[in-house]
């Protein structure tokens, strides 16, 4: 794909409470999840997710819990949250 495609625009990241990994959400309908210290570390130009989630909506927010490291939540330009 291309990267500088409107399609792949992230309207949101967050980190999670440790700082171990962060999240992207945005028009792509996704939420790509990647780990810090691969991106840091790593010299190369382009990154994979670890886990990427699919929803039904273009997705406009998205925010770690911070008391339960394995939940996230997301919001969409519709309202949902």
């Amino acid at each position: 794909g291309d990267l500088l495609n409107s399609s792949n625009l992230v309207c949101a990241i967050g980190f999670d409470r440790d700082g171990e990994f962060f999240a992207t959400a945005g028009v792509n309908k996704k939420i790509k999840i990647f780990e810090c210290d691969s991106i840091i570390k790593d010299g190369r130009d382009i990154h994979y997710p670890v886990v990427e989630l699919a929803s039904r909506s273009k997705l406009s927010g998205i925010s770690w819990n911070s008391y339960i490291k394995s939940q996230i939540a997301s919001s969409n330009f519709e309202g949902v949250v």
